[in-house]
């Protein structure tokens, strides 16, 4: 096997060459173009070669390439997904209790996330914000885990807590490896 890293704006290109038995194979450009010998398989094109070249592509911090990198990425739908709960709280049941702690704390959340992604787009350290999505989340968490578990239905206590629990080690995640990624010129 040959092993190759190439940077492709902000995810890296992992190039995997199989030569066939017997024979060496051709170096692969892992620069994402399409180009190249395609192996010793015979002829082809990039991953279409005979040589059975795979890609595998990586984000910055070395995550699938479908995974976020960015805090805002899932501060802004989670706090819809909360304000949206705490709206249904109030419509299906009545409860004021449920649209002003969802409504406030989902709202705040989109607040943080637009604020994150200013900041990002300006090339600015947003962890401030992260944090205080992490804090906020953790809340949502531990108050709705404990309501689910002295017996409260699943949807939306345990739902909330497994969501925010999924959100805040994402937070925590991001926090720890350095925070957003720095904007390159294509985003």
């Amino acid at each position: 096997r040959e092993w190759s890293l190439g940077r492709r704006s902000s995810a890296t290109t992992v190039v995997v060459v199989r030569a066939a038995s017997g024979s060496a194979a051709a170096p692969t450009p892992a620069s994402g173009d399409s180009s190249g010998s395609g192996g010793s398989g015979g002829g082809g094109s990039g991953s279409e070669g005979g040589g059975g070249v795979k890609k595998a592509t990586r984000n910055a911090k070395g995550g699938p390439s479908w995974f976020p990198m960015h805090d805002f990425c899932l501060t802004l739908p989670w706090g819809l997904f909360v304000a949206l709960g705490g709206l249904a709280g109030f419509v299906l049941a009545g409860s004021t209790k449920s649209l002003a702690f969802g409504g406030g704390f989902g709202s705040l959340l989109m607040v943080l996330g637009g604020f994150s992604l200013k900041q990002w787009k300006a090339g600015k350290s947003s962890s401030a914000y992260t944090a205080a999505s992490l804090l906020i989340t953790a809340a949502l968490t531990v108050v709705m885990g404990k309501k689910w578990l002295l017996g409260a239905s699943f949807i939306p206590s345990g739902l909330i807590a497994a969501c925010g629990a999924f959100i805040g080690v994402f937070y925590i995640h991001n926090m720890v490896t350095g925070g957003n990624p720095a904007k390159t010129k294509e985003e």
